[in-house]
């Protein structure tokens, strides 16, 4: 039975950087292909790094390092359209108590340093490698890039494919997959640097250690993120479409999108100058996603397509706007952010994939078989457990990747896809106009959804169902 001792990652994601680590703590020669030359902070990149992702990243050394850069829940409020709060606990405080890991958020460019610098330290992640060709046999793996001259075919054990929804290792490797799914609703994002000294904002909801939503006739969230004053918010509201552009001179900045692991489709930060960087950039013909960010400008482009792009920009913020109340902190959160921090975009998702997460000697992880939403935050959270989950299953079976790769699969299947399916059906029920779920939506779902029994499973299905297990420090009932 084959076994593998060396393993080329294709993508540096969260999910990507995670499984080279694991890898190489196991024992394994590891080397990291990132197809963008270096990594690029994405705009205003905010997201929920949630217990169960603590603990994954934990299991392979990095609990210290994911201390610093989290700002902890201690309350989880949920208010209505005239910030009045409808439902609150605080009972996700006591999962730092009781487990030592907090409901949390996170820059996503802070996690990324704290993932890549051991490998880059070790010469493991190159840079400015875009796969082209995957051929494998009964001797290993061999992958080929786009500049053959500088970049000779290396030739490997296995390949684990974690370059997102648009994976050129699926569509190499694998039968061909549905296209990405537009799911009726876009969004807008924005991050406020140095909050505290936000004197226009409602200090309610600027309380540190507090993950804020919003249930009315419209659906946000805010909470602090990181430890330097950041605060985010989001909007999501119901589209036919998503953010308008023209196709001919469309301006696109492929990101990773904050709360849990959905790809997107991004135009123009709304009232943004665009700037094109002087070093190398890549034209995306569709959208994917991309470890860095880099504003790219068509040359069929022109300032005036930019500027209406701009207006158009203004006026479906301005719209969605008028959906809240004007008592509305979100309106105090908007005039807050600088516009350069804002971002538009549709979200996407993919059917789970359910023929299996590996070929031979090449397997997946992260987006690439299980696409989510964000509406549960954990999309990221789900990749870093795939990336651990499936070290454990080779170094469990000593190596030996047919077996191992089954485990794996079977292990994370049924879990990944309970919440690729409740995302989707919550973010179904954020969006309905419909009057009578709209008032289930407004007066009795936030105090069911903060209930002592929602809460219990919710804590079940981060705790329990983590591949990595942790024991109670603390007994609270």
């Amino acid at each position: 039975m084959a076994t593998a001792r060396s393993a080329a990652i294709v993508g540096g994601g969260i999910g990507g950087l995670t499984v080279a680590n694991a890898l190489k703590q196991i024992g394994m020669s590891v080397s990291l292909y990132e197809r963008a030359p270096y990594f690029i902070p994405t705009v205003g990149a905010a997201f929920g790094l949630t217990p169960n992702g603590q603990m994954s990243l934990a299991h392979i050394g990095f609990k210290d390092q994911i201390e610093k850069i989290l700002h902890p829940f201690l309350k989880w409020q949920i208010l209505n359209d005239n910030c009045e709060i409808v439902a609150a606990s605080d009972r996700i405080g006591d999962y730092g108590k009781r487990f030592g890991y907090f409901m949390g958020g996170t820059l996503r460019s802070e996690l990324v340093d704290v993932l890549k610098e051991p490998l880059e330290k070790n010469g493991i992640l190159h840079y400015s490698h875009n796969v082209t060709n995957i051929k494998q046999d009964n001797d290993g793996v061999t992958i080929s890039f786009d500049n053959e001259k500088e970049q000779k075919p290396v030739q490997v054990d296995m390949v684990i494919g974690a370059d997102g929804i648009h994976s050129t290792v699926v569509k190499q490797i694998f039968t061909p997959t549905a296209q990405s799914i537009y799911s009726k609703v876009n969004l807008f994002y924005g991050m406020i640097d140095n909050i505290d000294q936000q004197t226009s904002i409602n200090p309610m909801i600027t309380t540190k250690n507090t993950f804020i939503q919003y249930f009315g006739h419209r659906h946000c969230l805010s909470y602090r993120t990181g430890n330097k004053g950041q605060y985010m918010w989001a909007i999501t509201y119901p589209s036919v479409t998503p953010p308008t552009t023209s196709q001919s001179w469309a301006i696109r900045v492929p990101v990773r999108v904050p709360t849990p692991r959905v790809r997107v489709r991004v135009r123009v930060p709304v009232r943004v100058p665009v700037r094109v960087p002087t070093s190398r950039v890549r034209v995306p013909t569709k959208s994917y996603s991309s470890t860095s960010t880099s504003s790219v400008l068509p040359s069929s482009a022109t300032s005036d397509d930019a500027e209406w792009t701009k207006m158009k920009n203004q006026q479906e913020l301005s719209e969605c706007l008028t959906k809240f109340p004007q008592s509305h902190p979100i309106h105090q959160c908007v005039a807050a952010t600088d516009k350069q921090r804002i971002l538009h975009f549709g979200l996407y998702y993919r059917q789970h994939r359910n023929d299996g997460w590996h070929r031979n000697r090449i397997c997946l992880l992260g987006d690439p078989c299980h696409a989510t939403l964000p509406h549960i935050g954990q999309g990221v959270n789900m990749a870093i457990e795939d990336a651990i989950s499936l070290a454990m299953c080779l170094e469990k079976y000593n190596f030996q990747m047919e077996p191992a790769f089954q485990e794996y699969y079977k292990k994370r299947f049924n879990r990944t896809k309970r919440v690729v399916d409740m995302a989707r059906y919550m973010g179904s029920f954020y969006r309905s106009e419909n009057p009578i779920i709209s008032s289930i939506r407004r007066h009795v779902y936030p105090r069911i959804f903060l209930s002592r029994t929602m809460l219990k499973r919710l804590e079940k299905e981060i705790f329990e169902n983590c591949p990595v297990p942790v024991q109670q420090k603390n007994i609270v009932k």
